[in-house]
């Protein structure tokens, strides 16, 4: 299938990248995994963080990740939309980056007595609009449009956001328990690509650590960002990943470059970065939910701001940038809905139902052809009706379907099995990649001129989008 089952490395040096002993570098990467019968992750082996163990429920929600070494886990449970539930604990933790294990809730069904529950006066938490209101001692509020503006951690930090036309995140103001304020503004490209972050409030005026970056883009992956202390250049595994392979760090002190390796788990986030002689310079623990509970700094200016694939994360807020929108890891959700509205789901903030199998790059979909792998005759569906109404006659490479897709992971259509698709005579055909709005749109555009020259639609497609 194709699952990554082992990784490891060996040091081929002793130095580190400054020359100094690295007592950690020795064999950096050690990690194992295994999954079930779905595909879904169940165990990972690492030298570090442990063993982690996952449970999943009937249609791949995770319900809890527990470390058999330390005993500590997260649990969770959903409601009939998929929003996250806050059922409380004795003793609940924090939240923020570095800052705790996670959520712990007590799993529940999602059946109509568990619906019941949630809307009964001992059990408050009704999501309505599935816009979450509290989680875990954080506090949510939400404009008319549906995007998150206020948001009040359990330390009293208290976060405002103003978006612009467009839904994107433009300003944050950021209220600190000590009674400073930090005040962000963010600026993005017609294409929604973000070109820059700055912090604008009085105190960075006379700071000797300007908190400005500038981002460049190569299509919809980061390829570079600057900063006062040099610029950052990333290399991915291959032309069509948004899996970090390497990053390229031009000092501008020293007009050096240094060059520093990835290396990513099963879903392709981050949790080692080592130098050219295989040295560890930093490594990561995460949430179930992708949050960095662990930063682990060997070289103290490691830098590494990437999360789950193509989110880059905003230390200011604790938000994920993700291209279109911005992911909250202490809820597994977006801040703000998704632009297609019910085409893209029926929870317009639901990111996936794990982290562990899912990823969402940019929000963006893959069209796609099912074509005929051999001379014959294939089924031919119809809206309403699950199963064939008929059959018809194809030659080899005739197109059976058109469809868009946002099942890949690591580059791999997971929409189909292999199996599937050799039973049934069928090759699945990438052809392009985009933004899920626009997917949508050639999907219909393929298959209106599908229509035009035959007359018909394709004999896998039971409407015109």
């Amino acid at each position: 299938m194709g699952r990554l089952k082992s990784q490891r490395t060996v040091r081929s040096g002793t130095q580190t990248l400054h020359g100094k002993q690295n007592p950690l570098a020795g064999g950096a990467v050690n990690r194992r995994y295994a999954y079930d019968k779905a595909g879904n992750l169940i165990q990972s082996a690492d030298q570090r963080s442990g063993v982690l163990n996952y449970v999943y429920d009937k249609i791949g929600r995770i319900q809890e990740a527990r470390n058999s070494q330390t005993g500590r886990s997260e649990t969770f449970a959903f409601d009939p939309a998929h929003n996250i539930l806050d059922i409380p604990t004795s003793t609940p933790s924090p939240v923020g980056e570095g800052r705790g294990e996670g959520k712990t809730t007590a799993p529940i069904s999602d059946d109509l007595q568990t619906q019941g529950r949630l809307k009964s006066p001992a059990n408050p938490n009704l999501i309505s609009g599935n816009r979450l209101k509290e989680y875990n001692g954080i506090e949510y509020t939400y404009d008319a449009l549906g995007n998150l503006i206020y948001r009040q951690l359990p330390n009293g930090e208290n976060q405002y956001y103003q978006y612009d036309l467009e839904n994107q995140l433009v300003r944050a103001e950021i209220k600190k328990p000590a009674g400073n304020t930090e005040i962000w503004t963010y600026a993005y490209d017609p294409f929604g690509r973000r070109l820059s972050k700055e912090r604008q409030d009085k105190l960075v005026w006379t700071s000797t650590d300007p908190k400005r970056t500038h981002f460049v883009w190569d299509g919809s992956r980061l390829l570079q960002e600057y900063t006062y202390k040099g610029s950052y250049t990333y290399i991915y595994t291959d032309q069509d990943s948004y899996e970090p392979l390497a990053q390229v760090f031009h000092n501008n002190q020293d007009e050096e470059q240094y060059l520093a390796y990835f290396h990513n788990d099963q879903i392709g986030i981050p949790k080692e970065m080592t130098d050219i002689h295989g040295n560890l310079l930093w490594y990561g623990e995460y949430t179930a939910w992708g949050r960095l509970k662990k930063d682990g700094r060997v070289y103290k200016d490691a830098h590494q701001p990437f999360r789950l694939q193509n989110q880059y994360y905003d230390s200011e807020t604790g938000l994920h940038y993700n291209y279109f929108r911005y992911y909250d890891s202490d809820t597994g959700r977006f801040v703000s809905q998704d632009v297609i509205g019910l085409v893209g789901g029926e929870n317009f903030y639901q990111f996936s139902p794990n982290t562990q199998s899912w990823i969402d790059p940019l929000g963006l979909k893959e069209l796609y052809y099912l074509v005929a792998r051999k001379d014959g005759f294939y089924p031919v569906m119809e809206w309403g009706k699950r199963k064939p109404v008929g059959k018809i006659w194809l030659k080899k490479g005739d197109i059976w379907k058109i469809g868009e897709t946002k099942n890949i992971v690591k580059g791999v259509q997971r929409r189909y099995s292999q199996k599937w698709l050799d039973r049934n005579n069928l090759k699945y055909i990438r052809v392009m990649k985009g933004p899920k709005k626009a997917m949508q749109r050639w999907e219909r555009l393929k298959i209106i001129k599908y229509i035009k020259r035959r007359g018909k639609l394709p004999a896998g497609n039971k409407c015109k989008h």
